[in-house]
């Protein structure tokens, strides 16, 4: 999963949301056209009678899913050496782990201690899930103007990516089964599927869940939008350092893989066009026996 995810790292770099897609798909999910309540939807827009809006957004993650684990079958020259020189960066900091850890093991104190938790907690998966729904309540509430609407979709999107950070990261944990550094047993201790236990130190998840909101949200608007939220993803990686939970091979494949799948996603649900995307509706008929949710994207 480690190797699917970061092999798209190539084909993520130097792209705009206005030029190609960066993974090569010719499919591009329509993910902002957000009606006005006042104007209701127009009867091709409403979803068929045997669709469900949870069975709409099920086909979308499914189709995401697949857009992920099938990168590999889209790379090229180009993205192959981007994929050696990331897994080579990965195997080097594993080279000096133990002088990093010692370094920054050396430089303690209170106040650098206080921070560090305080980055720690905000960047645990509750905080940011907490944190993206709250945007997307945000965002759907003031849909009308530009402002939330875009806040609303890039909510949605990050969102998404969070979810598959989680699982891709949940895996490699228990795949590479690597001791944490706070265990005592050196930095090439792993016991690969052994107990299933997220419990470990292969690859960092608080860098990868910071580095996907980050990526997300600074494809979607401009300075110093982009500088606030890598600095804030950097901050929280380091932290993790700091405080002995992770190597720093573990915080740089964490933080790529979270760039991967943040970049990814955002690209995908993006059109040349600003204006184009893809939608959650509340779904209201002309009755008075149901409300739902409708989901639009178009391919292109």
């Amino acid at each position: 999963m480690l190797i699917l995810t970061i092999c798209s790292f190539g084909c993520v770099h130097g792209v705009s949301p206005q030029g190609e897609s960066p993974l090569r798909n010719p499919e591009y999910h329509d993910i902002s056209h957000l009606a006005s309540p006042s104007d209701g939807l127009r009867e091709k827009d409403r979803p068929p009678s045997h669709q469900t809006g949870g069975q709409a957004l099920g086909r979308v993650v499914l189709d995401d899913a697949k857009y992920l684990l099938t990168a590999p079958l889209r790379i090229d020259a180009t993205d192959a050496l981007i994929l050696g020189g990331v897994a080579a960066g990965i195997g080097g900091l594993m080279a000096v782990d133990g002088d990093i850890r010692k370094s920054f093991q050396n430089n303690q104190g209170k106040t650098k201690n206080d921070v560090a938790h305080g980055l720690e907690t905000a960047g645990t998966s509750y905080v940011f899930l907490a944190g993206q729904l709250g945007l997307i309540a945000s965002g759907y509430w003031f849909r009308e103007n530009e402002s939330g609407d875009k806040l609303y979709r890039t909510a949605l999107i990050s969102l998404e990516a969070q979810m598959f950070t989680e699982a891709t990261t949940g895996f490699v944990k228990i795949a590479a089964g690597r001791r944490r550094p706070s265990s005592g047993r050196g930095s090439h201790s792993y016991t690969p599927f052994q107990d299933f236990s997220f419990d470990r130190s292969f690859v960092s998840g608080h860098a990868a869940r910071a580095f996907t909101v980050a990526a997300v949200f600074a494809d979607s608007y401009p300075q110093p939008v982009p500088f606030i939220v890598y600095s804030a993803a950097s901050l929280i990686a380091l932290s993790r350092i700091y405080l002995d939970e992770h190597f720093s091979s573990d915080v740089f494949a964490g933080a790529a893989i979270g760039y991967v799948i943040g970049k990814a996603l955002s690209w995908r649900h993006m059109e040349k066009n600003k204006d184009v995307g893809l939608t959650f509706l509340p779904y209201v008929p002309n009755t008075e026996v149901t409300v739902g949710l409708t989901l639009h994207y178009a391919f292109h």
